[in-house]
Order: structure tokens, then C-alpha cells, then sequence
């Protein structure tokens, strides 16, 4: 029994950057939709834990990954699921990396917006 679902940022791309699919196949957007999201869902029904590796990138791209996780709570959002915050997304997706910084790094980009976010809706923090 697998109880983990495992995806590489690397293996999406070696240089992964812009935030839509419009600027880039390999944007954030397009990682989100094609990868994580249907592995995201996967997860949660199996109630197994998502793990990302965001190592062997050329770069963090914070637009990338503002996109990747930003993007996934509102698209949750808009399926129905209005109580989804980072907090609980990061409940099922681990981020892995041999850099703890890099890890604390791409999370302070997701979390950057979906504050921002909060605050364009008059939401506080």
C-alpha cells in the first residue's frame, strides 16, 4: 500500500517560471492544473499525505509558486469549498527539499499572496 503521492518539480521542468499558461507551459498555472490539483484530490480521498519535491529547479520563481498554491486555494474556493486555507492545504501537501530554507522560502510566497488576496476582499489577515 502507498501512502504517499510523490511529485517532482523537476520532473514538470528543470526552469519553471511565469504564473499562466499563457506566458509559459511551464507556469505555475500548468503545473497546478495538470499536476497538482488531481493529485491534491487524489490525496485527500486516500487521506494520504501529497509530497512535493522542489529541488534540481533552476530557481524558485516566487510567481511560479504563488501561482501553484495561492491558485490552488482559490480554485478550491470556487468549487465549493469556502473554509480551504493554506493552513489546511498544507494539512496534505509536504513540501520537501534538501534546503529547509528553500522550503520555508516557497511557502512565505504562497502565503505572501494569499494574504494579499485577503486584504484586496477587505478580509483582514
Amino acid at each position: 500500500m502507498i501512502d504517499e503521492i510523490r511529485i517532482n518539480v523537476a520532473d514538470f521542468s528543470r526552469y519553471p517560471g511565469g504564473r499562466y499558461r499563457r506566458e509559459s507551459l511551464e507556469s505555475g498555472e500548468v503545473f497546478r492544473e495538470d499536476f497538482v490539483e488531481p493529485k491534491y484530490k487524489d490525496a485527500l480521498s486516500r487521506g494520504v499525505k501529497l509530497i512535493i519535491n522542489i529541488d534540481r529547479t533552476e530557481g524558485k520563481p516566487s510567481s511560479f509558486y504563488n501561482e501553484v498554491f495561492g491558485g490552488l486555494v482559490r480554485k478550491l474556493k470556487t468549487e465549493g469549498e469556502s473554509q480551504i486555507t493554506l493552513e489546511k492545504i498544507w494539512e496534505t501537501i509536504v513540501l520537501e527539499s534538501d534546503f529547509p530554507d528553500e522550503v520555508d522560502r516557497v511557502k512565505g510566497y504562497a502565503t505572501d499572496r494569499h494574504a494579499r488576496d485577503k486584504n484586496l476582499r477587505g478580509n483582514p489577515r
